[in-house]
Parts: structure tokens; C-alpha cells; sequence
């Protein structure tokens, strides 16, 4: 009414006149296309990350423990194969020569150790996880909520309560998944290749070089998925018919 610029956080009930003369309200005009030009995936990803960096931030103490539980969770998981092949090196021999159990006892006792780390770092990082990430859900939730409210009517006539409904439930639950074990997954895939590669670099550099000559080839199929998988959820949520 004063001519001033509306706030950002409601410019998504602003619809825009498309080339068309269709209406389309910026922040889902792009909900029903199955591939996105470089310059709005950018855009989508760039505030995604801002979103998430916003919510996070109360927790930050909170994370870098969690991080710090994971890698000590998987550090312990990677030297028990090592220990295995100490235990055979280094314990079996002395006992098959009469020298008594002393260093196989030694090395068995190492993997009970890091496996009971690996358990309770394990639990503890489950439990820290679930709270922080319930609660990152319950204030996502409140303001898509708030942001629906503040939505004209003429948005609710066009975008659909089914629709609603489906970004306050199903999508929301989507990011639920993705916070109780896609961070675990994550920081668990990546230290685990790194630690394999350098065990089979130390172990034998010609062999460990062999076996990891298809990782090129694996990146480059992860990639091709990531990007598939991603076009065929979005077909997935837009509304029928497709």
C-alpha cells in the first residue's frame, strides 16, 4: 500500500506473469520441472545451504563433538582388521615357537578395546544425533507452518491443500531421514574409503594401487546416479497427472 518492497521471506506468494500469461509464484514455479538449468540449481542449492547453516548454528558445539564421536566410532571400526593381521604377524608365531600367548593376548585385547569404543561411541553419537536432528525438524516445521500462514489466499487457490499437507508431512520426513542417518552415512562412507586406501597403501603399494584403479569409474557412476535419482524424485513430487 505504501509502495515499499515486500520482505523476502514472503515474496513467494508474489505471482509473476510467465511468458505464457500464466501465473507463477517465484519459490515454486520450478516444482514442475524434472531438470533445472545450472543457474536455479545454483540458486535452490545456494539457499538450501543457507537454511540448513541457519538452523544448525545453535548446535555447533553440539556438531563438532559429534564429529569428533563419529571419527573416533570409525577409527576404532578400521584398526581391528589391522589388529587382526598384528595378532596373526606378530602373535601367532611366537606361539607356535613356545614363546607363550603373551603378545596374542596382547592384540586380542586391543580389538575387544576398540570394539567396545566403537559401541558406545556408536550409541552416544545415535542419541546426540536424535536430539539435535528432532529438534532441527520441530523448528522447520513451525516455520514452513508460520510460512503458510502468511501466504495470500490466491496462493492456497492454486497450490492445492494435498500439496500443503505433503511439504508439511513426506517432505518433512524426507529431511528427517536424511539428518538420523544421512550424516552418519556420509562421515562413515567418506572415512572408511579414505582409511581402506591408506591401509592398502601401507600393506602394498602396488596392490593397493590395483585395487583402487576403478574409483574414477565409481565417482563417475555415483555422479550419473545422483543426478538421475534426483530428477526422478522431482518427478515423483509433482502433483498428477505427469
Amino acid at each position: 500500500m505504501n509502495g515499499t518492497t515486500p520482505p523476502a521471506e514472503t515474496s513467494a506468494k508474489i505471482p509473476a506473469e510467465t511468458g505464457n500469461g500464466s501465473r507463477e509464484w517465484r519459490g515454486v514455479a520450478a516444482e514442475n520441472q524434472d531438470e533445472l538449468s545450472e543457474h536455479v540449481s545454483f540458486l535452490l542449492r545456494s539457499r538450501s545451504r543457507r537454511l540448513l547453516g541457519e538452523l544448525l548454528r545453535p548446535y555447533r558445539r553440539k556438531i563438532v563433538l559429534l564429529v569428533a564421536i563419529i571419527v573416533t566410532c570409525n577409527v576404532a571400526s578400521l584398526a581391528i582388521p589391522y589388529l587382526v593381521k598384528v595378532g596373526i604377524d606378530a602373535g601367532i608365531p611366537p606361539m607356535v615357537a613356545g614363546a607363550g600367548p603373551g603378545a596374542l593376548v596382547t592384540v586380542v585385547s586391543a580389538i575387544l578395546a576398540a570394539a567396545v569404543i566403537q559401541l558406545v561411541t556408536r550409541q552416544i553419537f545415535l542419541r546426540m544425533a536424535g536430539r539435535i536432528g528432532q529438534s532441527i525438524l520441530l523448528e522447520l516445521r513451525r516455520r514452513v507452518f508460520r510460512h503458510f500462514q502468511r501466504l495470500s489466499l490466491s496462493f492456497h487457490d492454486d497450490y492445492t491443500s494435498g500439496r500443503v499437507v505433503s511439504r508439511l508431512t513426506s517432505d518433512i520426513d524426507a529431511i528427517s531421514e536424511m539428518l538420523q542417518s544421512g550424516f552418519d552415512d556420509l562421515v562413515t562412507a567418506v572415512l572408511t574409503l579414505v582409511g581402506t586406501a591408506v591401509l592398502l597403501l601401507v600393506l602394498d603399494v602396488h596392490l593397493g594401487v590395483v585395487a583402487l584403479l576403478p574409483l574414477p569409474v565409481l565417482a563417475l557412476f555415483t555422479n550419473w546416479f545422483r543426478r538421475q535419482s534426483s530428477i526422478v524424485y522431482r518427478r515423483t513430487r509433482r502433483p498428477w497427472p505427469w
